[in-house]
């Protein structure tokens, strides 16, 4: 191995390394990936690039050798884990002793150490064979990967056995051929390079430099076209951008670089630092001598380190490194993925994968979206160009645009729609959303479907009265559509339909609750009248129509409520609340009569008595009133003087209007008498002549009296043992006096007509009036026997007399003296039921006396 170093370092050198370097970068992940839904899905595509390196002998007249080993180290330092770059070498080529050649090319895989590439050394350079090509794109053919890439990078004028013009033909059939299966790359360096024109069916580009400064712009275009990066413009150290990266690249070039990093403000590292690497020149060269390989050298000022960070959030970074750099490169490969759609007229995606897709009037939007599945127009992604083809029922139509945007489609049921969006960005880097295991077309546009619509009325009350109907007739109404309950925003595409049994009905209104998951149904008064509302038994029958997502109106009855409005009544009632007597001298001073305002046995509010007024009549009577609202009363104070003393009538009328605008009315009325003395005094009069109608009363009551009347209830008269018949006689009596004579007389005896016998009584009462009658006591105080001549003794009650012999008077039995037993002096006790007894003999001449027995028993009443 032939090892070569001192050689001038050549700017031009480092410039096609860095072009080289640019096509490494873009091995990163190819972002292919379709928004079905909002958030973008990101794919990691395996690739397989087979790089034909042109080592013939042109390449070894000065440094290009070195500077194109350099850039294919940093490629394929820079290529993603699993992809797999092989390197196709025109002549055969030694890596540490070991051989290598178009047939068993030089393999790496990325995420490995590629350090082997700077150790390429080509034995013996030639010519420029065009098999070299063939045998790269047949092994890139039997490589299993998601991409393939094959990639000429020639000096080449004339291949071996061909002319410049023969080259460029040949060149052009053989690459168009490949192309038709593979995504090709040509790089011609040099003016004089053959230009071939490549046409087949996966991404091509030619690209031929005019001289080693245009291989620089040439090699950008294409790393960027191949891996969808791009550099990012940086300010000194710091770096921004808008969108977050799925990977990025900071290559720094010069003289012992050493921890190179990014990190936020914080000093956080930004996202995940995934791999660090460190190129260099390689020092091998070639083993042709002469002249011609004089001028090959190394190009000892090529190296750095690469540091790849993966999944960086967007915002504001700064880079750091120790050591004297001579070019930073920063690479960046943005978050993005292709995006189609389909969204209806709402804005609405009802394209999720499996979903079916009714008739209507559709957008097919694209776009690329970044990692929260928005739609971004950074300008990190450079210009875009999108191609949507799409067709329905086999009729294909192509937009092309250069935003992202939306295409109307019109289908029918029955319709098959296909759709395709393409897309490149940053430098020409291709995605399709067709190349998707989950793109959901071609589709059939299904028949719309009708779901059922139902719901629940429930609230309000069985009875109103008028005055309650907007306030407590509250309705909610619950609705479903398809078994799923209509909540916010769809509940605005609801209509009900409410109606009444009869007329005379009220109306209604209705709104979305404030919850957004019912709608709230208000009965009103008819024309904001509570008087147009009839009292009477409803049927409210409610209904509810839906505009669905494929704006078909859905109809169904929610339900039926019953409830009564109630006869309205407003009872005001009108009370005077006032004292019966007043001192005119102190009416100014007395409490103020007051007129109690009620309806229904509630207070009157203050806005209902606001609304009433008092008409008082009293008696000519002037007079001031004032409202007590809080108390439900309107105050009145009389004005009178001296003059105006009387009895007057109170007439309260009050008017005003109820809760629903009705005019009432109530009247109370109450006498009261104005005097100039104080009531007191009047009472006091009271008091005394009562007073003395009692002692009158009692006086009436203690007064002795006789029973009101004396009968005889049980009469016995016998003569000579023979017992007459008939009734005593009672006459001379008055009762209810003090005083009062009584004379009792035997019946008639029709045997013997000198059979006679009697008794006059002198009574006094001994009993007060408000003894009753039959209870009282009457004190005999004189006894006058009739027919006395023939009366040996008598007895009246518990007293019995005896005649005397000698005197031929009578005297009580038991006394000592003569005075004792007059009965002058009786005062003998004669109460209800007493007896009256008079024994005695008839002296008819004969000296025989008859014997004669007469007793009566006296009842009072």
């Amino acid at each position: 191995m032939r090892k070569l170093a001192g050689r001038k370092e050549k700017k031009t050198c480092r410039r096609a390394a860095l072009l080289l370097l640019a096509i490494a970068m873009a091995a990163g992940v190819f972002a292919q990936s379709r928004m079905v839904s909002a958030a973008a899905v990101k794919y990691t595509s395996r690739r397989a690039i087979a790089l034909v390196f042109d080592n013939s002998g042109s390449m070894y007249q000065n440094t290009a050798w070195c500077q194109a080993i350099y850039a294919m180290e940093v490629f394929a330092s820079m290529a993603n884990e699993g992809d797999e770059l092989r390197i196709f070498p025109m002549h055969d080529i030694e890596v540490n002793g070991k051989k290598y050649t178009s047939s068993s090319p030089l393999t790496v895989q990325g995420g490995r150490d590629v350090s082997e590439i700077r150790q390429i050394y080509t034995p013996s350079a030639g010519g420029t064979p065009i098999e070299t090509i063939t045998d790269a794109y047949n092994s890139l053919k039997s490589m299993d990967a998601d991409e393939k890439w094959l990639i000429v990078l020639t000096d080449g004028e004339e291949f071996d056995g061909m002319n410049h013009e023969q080259t460029g033909e040949r060149l052009t059939g053989l690459l168009s051929q490949y192309n038709q299966s593979v995504n090709l790359m040509y790089l011609g360096i040099g003016r004089n390079a053959a230009s071939p024109v490549i046409e087949g069916s996966f991404q091509n580009k030619v690209v031929i430099t005019n001289n080693t400064a245009d291989v620089l712009n040439g090699l950008t275009e294409m790393c960027n076209t191949i891996y969808g990066r791009d550099q990012l413009p940086i300010d000194g150290n710091t770096l921004a951008f808008d969108l977050s990266m799925n990977k990025l690249i900071l290559f720094v070039q010069g003289s012992d670089i050493q921890n190179l990093q990014l990190t936020d403000a914080s000093g956080n590292a930004a996202g995940t630092l995934t791999n660090v690497y460190a190129p260099s020149y390689s020092e091998t060269g070639c083993g042709n001598t002469g002249a011609y390989y004089a001028k090959m050298a190394s190009d000892t000022s090529l190296s750095g380190v690469i540091a790849t960070y993966e999944d960086v959030p967007a915002g504001n970074y700064i880079m750091q490194y120790d050591g004297s750099a001579s070019s930073i490169g920063v690479y960046y490969e943005p978050n993005v993925s292709i995006s189609a759609f389909l969204v209806n007229e709402a804005g609405i995606n009802v394209m999720e994968l499996g979903d079916e897709v009714y008739p209507g009037t559709y957008q097919l939007r694209y776009g690329l979206v970044d990692e929260n599945g928005e739609l971004t127009d950074s300008p990190l992604l450079g210009d875009r160009q999108f191609v949507i083809t799409y067709s329905v029922n086999g009729a294909e139509q192509t937009e092309t645009m250069n935003e992202n945007g939306s295409i109307p489609i019109d289908v029918q049921e029955g319709d098959q729609v296909e759709a395709n969006v393409e897309a490149t960005y940053l430098s020409g880097y291709y995605v399709s959303a067709q190349t998707r295991a989950d793109w959901p077309f071609p589709i059939e546009i299904k028949a719309t479907p009708v779901y059922d619509l139902t719901g629940t009325l429930s609230g309000g009350q069985d009875v109103y009265s008028l005055e309650e109907v907007e306030n407590m007739g509250v309705y909610r109404v619950e609705l479903a559509y398809d078994k799923t309950a209509l909540t916010g925003e769809e509940l605005s595409k609801v209509v009900l339909d409410v109606s009444f049994n009869r007329e005379g009905g009220p109306d209604y209104t209705y709104e979305i609750a404030e919850d957004k998951k019912s709608i709230l149904l208000y009965l009103k008064y008819p024309g904001n009248d509570p008087t147009g509302l009839e009292a009477q038994k409803y049927v409210m029958s409610v209904g509810a129509s839906y505009i669905d997502e494929f704006d078909k109106s859905i109809s169904a009855p929610v339900g039926d409520v019953a409830f009564e409005i109630a006869a309205y009544r407003y009872a005001l009632r009108a009370e005077i609340e006032a004292k019966s007597y007043y001192e005119i001298a102190k009416l100014q001073t007395a409490d103020p009569i007051a007129v109690k305002l009620t309806h229904d046995g509630e207070n009157l509010t203050v806005g209902e008595m606001e609304r009433v007024r008092l008409d008082l009549d009293a008696g000519g009577l002037e007079y001031t009133t004032e409202t007590d609202a809080e108390n439900s009363q309107i105050l009145v104070r009389l004005q009178a003087d001296q003059s105006d003393a009387g009895t007057y009538k109170l007439i309260a009328n009050v008017s005003g209007y109820d809760q629903i605008g009705q005019e009432v009315s109530a009247q109370d009325s109450k006498s009261i008498e104005l005097q100039n003395y104080p009531l007191w005094l009047r009472i006091l009069i009271a008091v005394l002549l009562i007073a003395l109608i009692l002692a009158l009363i009692w006086f009436i009551l203690n007064q002795k009296v006789l029973p009101k009347k004396i009968t005889v209830y049980k009469t016995s008269f016998s003569v000579d043992g023979t017992e007459v018949t008939g009734n005593a006689q009672l006459t001379n009596y008055t009762g209810g006096k003090k005083r009062s004579g009584l004379t009792i007389t035997a019946p008639k005896c029709p045997f013997n007509p000198l059979a006679k016998c009697g008794m006059s009584l002198d009574l006094e009462a001994d009993s007060p009036r408000k003894v009753r009658s039959r209870d009282r006591v009457a004190m005999v105080k004189s006894v006058r026997i009739n027919n006395g001549q023939n009366v040996l003794s008598y007895k009246i009650g518990a007293a019995s007399f005896v005649k005397d012999e000698e005197t031929g008077k009578f005297k009580k039995s038991g006394t000592r003296t003569k005075k004792e037993g007059d009965n002058a002096l009786l005062n003998i006790r004669l109460s209800n039921n007493g007896k009256c007894t008079i024994s005695g003999e008839i002296n008819d001449g004969t000296g025989n006396g008859t014997p004669m027995n007469f007793s009566v028993s006296l009842r009072f009443y």
